[in-house]
């Protein structure tokens, strides 16, 4: 009976849970870029396409370049 208890409260709470949760499925044409050997002042630049596959709206919040 306890296992049976516990059991239920789980899946409930994992509903709930997950009723609450947005999801957004987004895909990229690609993750990274190299840009080779620039010399400095010249500005370049790249493009990322993001396709949005979900019926939800996305939102930007943050982009970090990185340098290796």
């Amino acid at each position: 009976m306890t296992r049976l208890i516990l059991s239920l409260a789980l899946s409930i709470s994992t509903l709930v849970f997950s009723a609450f949760t947005e999801v957004t499925l987004v895909k990229f044409d690609k993750m990274e870029h190299d840009f080779g050997q620039i010399d400095q002042g010249t500005p370049k630049t790249a493009t990322f396409e993001i396709t949005n596959l979900s019926d939800k709206p996305m939102i930007i919040t943050k982009v970090k370049g990185s340098c290796g």
